[in-house]
């Protein structure tokens, strides 16, 4: 459970949930600058081609949703994954549909991945 006050989303049906929303600009092989990120309460390394770990800045209790688009700087066939949203990490998998296996994004100003997590900060509100 992490240790803040969060305010609650209005008109939910769910207590305890979170929005945690940001974005980071691929660097094609080289590492991730968080100094570039958009959103606060997360950071984010390339673990592997076309991978990157999103670690969250507290433990929450689960994931209700996380959500991932992709924003190029021209058309391009990749798509993105969301794989092992589990405590404070979740990985983003960037997959070249052509080729069928994971590319790097290359670095360009205009490209960026954007993610939205929902998640539970505790297991008492079910």
């Amino acid at each position: 459970m992490a240790a803040r006050d969060f305010g609650q989303f209005t008109g939910t049906y769910g207590r305890g949930l979170v929005e945690i929303c940001g974005s980071f600009a691929p660097n094609g092989a080289g590492a991730i600058d968080n100094t570039a990120n958009a959103g606060k309460g997360f950071s984010v390394t390339r673990s592997g081609a076309g991978t990157y770990l999103v670690a969250l800045d507290d433990p929450f209790f689960a994931y209700e949703t996380a959500i991932v688009t992709l924003q190029l700087s021209a058309a391009d066939d990749k798509m993105l994954q969301v794989t092992g949203a589990l405590g404070q990490t979740f990985t983003i998998t960037c997959w070249d549909i052509s080729g069928a296996a994971a590319a790097d994004i290359a670095a360009n100003a205009n490209n960026r991945v954007n993610f939205r997590c929902v998640v539970k900060n505790s297991s008492a509100y079910g």
